[in-house]
């Protein structure tokens, strides 16, 4: 981390996988990558979280989805949030966490199992609106 920064934080980047013959209609692949930033501001971390999302997301390439000629797209950041304000990053620390909702108790068991589950992924403040609390 550098002199000027003082935390860390964790961005969430929202990549789409789209088919390269697009008819802008059904299901989609979609990632989260969530990258470490250091950074003196949370709207710095935002900044550095668009640069890191870029250089190193693959944006851009060409890829198969079942079968399918894709393009992965960074659609944008989702969330971000301070882990640590200062000082190395220590073993329990809280990197990031998602909330989802499932069916049942047994789906939440499959989720933890590794199985694929439907899901439905709760929002987190948006970054601009987390921006209005900082």
């Amino acid at each position: 981390m550098s002199q000027a920064a003082s935390g860390w934080y964790a961005v969430h980047a929202v990549f789409c996988c789209e088919p390269v013959e697009d008819d802008g209609g059904g299901e989609r692949l979609v990632n989260e990558n969530v990258y470490l930033v250091s950074a003196s501001s949370f709207e710095e971390a935002l900044e550095r979280g668009e640069e890191v999302a870029a250089r190193v997301g693959g944006a851009g390439d060409l890829l198969e989805v079942d079968g399918v000629s894709a393009r992965y797209r960074f659609v944008g950041l989702r969330s971000a949030h301070r882990i640590r304000e200062d000082g190395p990053l220590e073993e329990g620390d809280e990197l990031c966490w998602t909330r989802f909702v499932v069916a049942s108790s047994a789906e939440a068991d499959a989720m933890a199992e590794g199985e694929d589950v439907r899901v439905t992924v709760l929002a987190y403040p948006a970054p601009d609106d987390l921006l209005d609390e900082a």
